[in-house]
C-alpha cells in the first residue's frame, strides 16, 4: 500500500509539472489569433462530434469555446461557407486556434446532415492519405482532423459548424470538383493522390478538390459512383471523375506509383504541352524516384490498367452532347476517340454502340446515350459485319443482353458476316445466356435491362426461338423434338404470365404436337430395329447448352468464341477488355475492402526515415463500411457502420 501511495503521489507531481510546462509553452508561443479577445467573445458550451475512423461512428463530448461573431476573411474566400475564428479551451493546453465553417444563407440545400457528411468525407480522405503515405512517396500528405460543433443557447436556436485547426501559411487550391487544375503552380502529389484513390477503390470513388497549406490539406470532395446520394451536393459521381481525367496531367510520380496513363483525346486540356516536372517536383528531384523503387508498383499497375472504361464512355457522351466544347457543338472526333478507348477497356455500352455503328445503325442505345446520335451512320453497303460481330462479342462478354441477341442471330444466320458460317449450336448457347439474364432479374440480381430490341428480348420469344431451332435442326445442331417440346411449354408458361392467352395456347399446341411426333418416331424406330439389333438403353437427350448460372461461366464461353474467331492475341492485346480478371471481380464497382487486401500489404514502416504527419495513424481500419453507409435523414443522429455491416457486405 505504501508503494502504491508513493507511486500515485509521484504521478500527480509529474502531472503538475507537465501542466506547468505546457501552460508556459502555450503562453510563450506565437499566437496567430493575437488580436482575439475572449472578453468580447463570451465563452460558450458546445457539443463536439468527432468521427472515429476505427469504429466508424461519431463520438460526442462537451467543450468550451469562444467564437467571433464577425466573419473571418481569408486569402481564398469560399463561395458557400463563412469562416469564423474560434478558440477551443482546454484545461491542459489552454486555448487552441480553430476555424469554424458555416454554410451561407443562400445555400438553401444546407442541412444538419451536410455538416456530418463534410466531416466524414474529410476523415475518410485522411485515412486514404494514410494509405498513400505507406508507399513512402517523396511528399507525405495529411488532411486536417475536423469535427462538428453544435452551439446551443444562442438567439434563434442552436447553430452548427464544421471546425478544424487554423493553419498559418500560403493557402493553395490544387484541384476542384469540376475538373479545375492549378496550372500556374502545378504540383504532382495532389493529382497523383486523386488518381490513387480512384484505383484503390476499384473505380468506385475519387477524392478531389485538393487544397490547403503545403501538404496539409482540407475540405476535400468525394465523387462516388456507387453511392450517388452521399457525400453532399458536390458529389457528381462519374461525371466529376470524368472531368478530372479530362484535365489531368499524368506525371512521373503517377508512373512511380504504378498508375496507368489515362488516354486523352487531342482536344482534352490535359493533353496540352507537358510541364517541366523538375520544377513541379519542388523540394525533391525526379532522380529521387529512380533511387527509391516502389515495391507495390506492379500490383497497382495491374489494377489500374483495367479501370476507366466507364469514364471514357461518359466523356464520349459529354463530347457528343457538346458539353465540353466552347461553341456547345458536338465534337464527334473526341466522342469517337473516347468511345474506342472505352470499348478497348471492355465497357459493354461502348462496344454495343460501336457494333451498331459498324452495322449501319445509330450509336445511341438508350436515353443516357442519346447524344451519341450525332455520330454519322454508315451508308448502304458501308457497314462492316466482321467488326460489328467482334464488338457484339465483347459486349456480350460484358453482359449486355442486346449483344447476346445479336451474336445469337449471327450464328443462326439471320445476320451475315463474311468471316463466319452458321452454327446453331452456338446460337442456342447465346439464347440460353439471354434466358439466364431474365433469371438474374427475377432473382433480384443486377443485370442489364433489355433496352433496344424490344419484343425480341421477351423471355417467351427466346424460348420459342430456341424451340424452333431444335424442331428443325440445322448447322451443328441435331433435331431434338422432345427438347423443342419442353421449350415451347416454357414459352407458353411465360406468355401466360404476361396474360397473352392466345399466344400461350399456340405454344402449348406446338409442344403437344412435337411430343406426339417424337413418340411416333420412337415407336416406328423400335419396330424397324426390333429384330435386327439387340436391345439397348435409349440415350437420354440432354440439351446442348446447360443452364448457365454464373457470369464467370458465361464469360468463359464467350472467350472460347473470341479465341476461335480472332486467335489468342485477341485476349492478350493490351487494348482488349480484361473485365473479368480477379482484380476487377474483387473491385465489384463499389467494393473497396476485398481488392485492397493484396495491394496494401506494405513492408514494415520501421525502416522509414520519413516522419509521419501529426494526427496520422498507420493501418487504422477499413474504408468499406464508410463507403456503404446509408444516407441519414435530415436531423437524424449519426449512424454506426456496425449497424449496417451485413447489409453493406451484401451490397
Amino acid at each position: 500500500k505504501n508503494r502504491i501511495s508513493v507511486a500515485i503521489m509521484g504521478l500527480q507531481d509529474l502531472r503538475n509539472r507537465l501542466q506547468k510546462v505546457v501552460t508556459k509553452a502555450a503562453a510563450t508561443r506565437c499566437d496567430s489569433f493575437v488580436d482575439f479577445s475572449t472578453d468580447e467573445n463570451p465563452i460558450e458550451t458546445a457539443t463536439r462530434y468527432k468521427f472515429d475512423v476505427k469504429t466508424e461512428t461519431f463520438v460526442q463530448d462537451e467543450v468550451r469555446i469562444s467564437m467571433e461573431k464577425k466573419q473571418f476573411n481569408t486569402e481564398l474566400p469560399g463561395a458557400t461557407r463563412s469562416l469564423f475564428r474560434c478558440k477551443v479551451i482546454s484545461r491542459l493546453r489552454g486555448t487552441d486556434n480553430y476555424v469554424a465553417k458555416r454554410y451561407m444563407p443562400h445555400v438553401t440545400e444546407a442541412t444538419r446532415e451536410m455538416y456530418f457528411v463534410d466531416c466524414k468525407m474529410q476523415m475518410m480522405a485522411k485515412k486514404m492519405a494514410d494509405d498513400f503515405n505507406k508507399l513512402h512517396p517523396p511528399h507525405r500528405i495529411d488532411f486536417l482532423e475536423c469535427f462538428v460543433l453544435e452551439v446551443k443557447g444562442r438567439e434563434g436556436g442552436p447553430e452548427i459548424y464544421c471546425a478544424e485547426r487554423y493553419i498559418a501559411g500560403h493557402y493553395e487550391k490544387h484541384s476542384g470538383n469540376n475538373g479545375y487544375v492549378q496550372e500556374v503552380h502545378h504540383r504532382m502529389t495532389p493529382h497523383a493522390f486523386s488518381h490513387f484513390t480512384y484505383v484503390m477503390s476499384g473505380g468506385s470513388l475519387m477524392v478531389v478538390d485538393i487544397q490547403g497549406v503545403g501538404d496539409l490539406w482540407t475540405d476535400p470532395q468525394i465523387h462516388s459512383v456507387a453511392r450517388k446520394n452521399e457525400f453532399g451536393v458536390g458529389n457528381t459521381g462519374l461525371l466529376g471523375i470524368a472531368k478530372f481525367f479530362r484535365t489531368y496531367h499524368y506525371n512521373p510520380l503517377c508512373e512511380w506509383i504504378g498508375l496507368t496513363p489515362f488516354q486523352q483525346s487531342p482536344h482534352d486540356p490535359g493533353n496540352a504541352v507537358p510541364f517541366d516536372w523538375n520544377e513541379a517536383a519542388h523540394s525533391w528531384k525526379l532522380s529521387d524516384l529512380a533511387r527509391k523503387p516502389n515495391p507495390q508498383r506492379h500490383l497497382i499497375a495491374a489494377r489500374s490498367a483495367r479501370l476507366g472504361g466507364d469514364v471514357h464512355y461518359q466523356l464520349a457522351i459529354m463530347y457528343a452532347a457538346g458539353a465540353l466544347s466552347e461553341d456547345r457543338e458536338p465534337d464527334v472526333e473526341s466522342s469517337l476517340f473516347h468511345l474506342d478507348a472505352s470499348a478497348s477497356l471492355g465497357n459493354g455500352h461502348a462496344n454495343l454502340s460501336l457494333a451498331r455503328l459498324a452495322s449501319g445503325l445509330p450509336a445511341a442505345t438508350d436515353d443516357h446515350s442519346a447524344p451519341l446520335a450525332c455520330i454519322p451512320v454508315r451508308g448502304p453497303g458501308e457497314d462492316d459485319p466482321a467488326k460489328a460481330f467482334k464488338h457484339y462479342l465483347f459486349a456480350a462478354r460484358a453482359g449486355d443482353p442486346n449483344a447476346m441477341l445479336a451474336v445469337a442471330q449471327f450464328y443462326e444466320g439471320s445476320r451475315a458476316a463474311p468471316m463466319m458460317s452458321s452454327n446453331w449450336k452456338k446460337a442456342i448457347k447465346y439464347y440460353q445466356m439471354l434466358v439466364d439474364v431474365h433469371h438474374h432479374l427475377d432473382e433480384g440480381e443486377e443485370s442489364e435491362e433489355p433496352a433496344d430490341e424490344g419484343e425480341e428480348l421477351e423471355l417467351h420469344r427466346i424460348y420459342a426461338k430456341m424451340a424452333s431451332l431444335y424442331e428443325t435442326g440445322g448447322p451443328g445442331l441435331a433435331r431434338q423434338l422432345l427438347r423443342a417440346s419442353e421449350l415451347y411449354n416454357e414459352a407458353a408458361a411465360d406468355a401466360e404470365g404476361l396474360l397473352k392467352a392466345k399466344l400461350a395456347q399456340k405454344y402449348y399446341d406446338k409442344a403437344s404436337a412435337l411430343e406426339t411426333e417424337a413418340e411416333l418416331a420412337t415407336v416406328h424406330e423400335d419396330h424397324e430395329h426390333h429384330e435386327e439389333e439387340p436391345p439397348h438403353e435409349p440415350e437420354q437427350e440432354v440439351p446442348d447448352t446447360p443452364h448457365v448460372s454464373k457470369k464467370s461461366t458465361t464469360t468463359t464461353m464467350v472467350e472460347e468464341d473470341l479465341l476461335e474467331m480472332f486467335g489468342p492475341e485477341c485476349l492478350s492485346d493490351p487494348h482488349t477488355p480484361q473485365l473479368f480478371s480477379p482484380f476487377w471481380a474483387a473491385a465489384g464497382g463499389n467494393s473497396l475492402n476485398t481488392s485492397r487486401s493484396d495491394l496494401m500489404k506494405f513492408p514494415s514502416d520501421s525502416n522509414s526515415e520519413t516522419s509521419t504527419p501529426v494526427g496520422t495513424e498507420r493501418g487504422t481500419g477499413s474504408l468499406l463500411p464508410l463507403l456503404l453507409l446509408p444516407p441519414q435523414a435530415d436531423g437524424a443522429p449519426p449512424v454506426s457502420a456496425s449497424h449496417v455491416a451485413s447489409d453493406a457486405v451484401a451490397r
